[in-house]
């Protein structure tokens, strides 16, 4: 059953560290590109669109050159964020501009503690204003402050993405991840669960432990954070980061790709 999808105007997309990397687990240039490439299409569009992105640890390992270990403790994976932080966005930033409709790429790092702060909240809703209101296009590209960040890495950037979406008001917010959606057969990518209704916590049956090879949230943290936003009236939608187009086709064209949460009006 498909229901009736609202025009929106105000949106966020995360995509986690295993959408934009290779085979190898390291850092595909060529996914950033396609990322900022549909980015820039939904920007057109939308004024207020924020974009949360994963990826500096991997993408800091790489510069280092080394592979990733399971004994990697926090001050590891932070050296890992400091290096690879600046690297990612500069990949960002330089593809963004080479797009048809040139867009600027404005680096926001937040921790939790940001987001309990009155002061820190009220400076960064002034800026996030500026950005979306400039005559200049700016898309904020958020992630979690991984060299300040302490309780090992735990404020994850699903989580971060549920803070971003309702800072902005979003009406949709779409997780990017290396699946096509929730699945109820592991081993079977065609048997996508198309809908979850308000509330229901049925799906979770099919869940499996554990996160992707270089993230830190994985499926769960994702419905959790899903759940908590239709609880908000935020409507989210989990699906495959390399589908073609996923980006502009979910936030523009409404087409039912990957797992759509639905709204308590909708269920």
């Amino acid at each position: 059953m498909h229901h009736r999808q609202k025009i929106i105007d105000t949106a966020a997309v995360k995509i986690g560290s295993a959408g934009l990397e290779n085979d190898e687990g390291h850092l595909d240039v060529s996914s950033v590109a396609s990322i900022s490439r549909q980015l820039a299409i939904v920007r057109k569009h939308i004024a207020r669109l924020g974009f949360v992105s994963s990826g500096a640890v991997p993408t800091g390992r790489d510069v280092y050159g080394y592979e990733k270990q399971d004994d990697e403790d926090l001050a590891t994976l932070q050296m890992y964020a400091s290096a690879g932080q600046p690297v990612l966005f500069m990949h960002y930033l330089q593809e963004l501009q080479k797009q048809e409709y040139v867009c600027v790429a404005n680096q926001v790092l937040l921790t939790h503690s940001d987001m309990d702060s009155r002061l820190r909240l009220r400076n960064l809703r002034r800026l996030l204003r500026k950005i979306f209101q400039d005559r200049v296009p700016g898309i904020p590209i958020f992630n979690e402050n991984d060299t300040v960040a302490v309780k090992e890495f735990k404020f994850d950037n699903d989580l971060l993405t549920g803070d971003v979406a309702r800072l902005i008001g979003a009406q949709r917010v779409l997780f990017l991840m290396n699946a096509p959606g929730i699945l109820e057969d592991l081993h079977d990518r065609e048997s996508v669960i198309k809908e979850i209704p308000f509330g229901s916590t049925a799906h979770r049956k099919h869940f499996q432990n554990g996160t992707s090879k270089n993230g830190r949230g994985g499926i769960w943290s994702k419905d959790r954070v899903a759940a908590m936003l239709a609880h908000h009236g935020i409507e989210s939608v989990i699906a495959f980061a390399h589908e073609p187009d996923v980006i502009p086709r979910v936030l523009l064209d409404k087409e039912p790709i990957g797992t759509r949460y639905l709204l308590a009006e909708d269920s």
